[in-house]
């Protein structure tokens, strides 16, 4: 980790350097993937850390193999005590999950797309029973208070979104982020299998709340 990060200061300082010519393109393309690569190592530390796994300095897994293993980290969690984990354990393996997907290869825009739509939906799945659908199913008017007082302080999508949006949207809300929630709720909401009525129901929701929370950061 230490020689990534001595060449990404390098890599700054050329960059410095060379100013806006050919040569600073490809050193700005070479430092977003030393950057990448810094990302996937911290995923792996934070990870093997949330799995008390023994053997923590080995090999750098790839984006792949390391958002299966948050998602098996979810699942394992999730199980436990009753079906319930802390919301804070699965907020924090579902951010460090998009910030694998962020770190993929910016040229396959649909498997980034792909792998961070099921971070969101996955953050759903685990309350949408019990809570998002039982919230459709009562009738009631939701507003975007009674949703963030009474739904989104308690389920794991919407510790997350807050998150997401106070920490690591913060400041750079003119920058497109390829694994915002707003760019993918179609392909969310696909994956909850929900039906019709209770999908466009569901999207109503989902839009309330993403947009409470874009607009507290503006």
């Amino acid at each position: 980790r230490r020689a990534l990060s001595l060449a990404k200061l390098s890599n700054r300082l050329a960059l410095t350097e060379k100013g806006d010519s050919a040569d600073g393109a490809v050193l700005s393309k070479r430092q977003k993937s030393i950057e990448n690569k810094l990302e996937l190592v911290q995923a792996q530390e934070l990870l093997m850390e949330q799995s008390h796994a023994i053997n923590a300095n080995k090999p750098l897994m790839s984006a792949e193999r390391l958002l299966s293993l948050m998602f098996d980290q979810l699942e394992r969690v999730n199980k436990e005590d009753g079906g319930r984990s802390t919301i804070e354990e699965s907020v924090q393996l579902c951010l460090i999950g998009l910030a694998i997907c962020r770190s993929m290869d910016d040229k396959d825009a649909t498997g980034i797309a792909n792998s961070a739509s099921r971070v969101w939906a996955k953050s759903l799945m685990v309350d949408l029973s019990s809570t998002w659908v039982e919230l459709i199913q009562s009738q009631q008017t939701v507003t975007a208070q009674v949703l963030k007082e009474s739904i989104l302080g308690s389920t794991i999508f919407g510790r997350l979104l807050e998150e997401y949006y106070a920490n690591t949207r913060k400041g750079k809300q003119n920058e497109v982020d390829p694994v915002a929630f707003q760019h993918l709720e179609e392909n969310v909401l696909e994956r909850l299998g929900l039906d019709r009525t209770t999908r466009a129901e569901m999207k109503r929701l989902l839009q309330i709340a993403n947009t409470d929370y874009q607009e507290g950061q503006q």
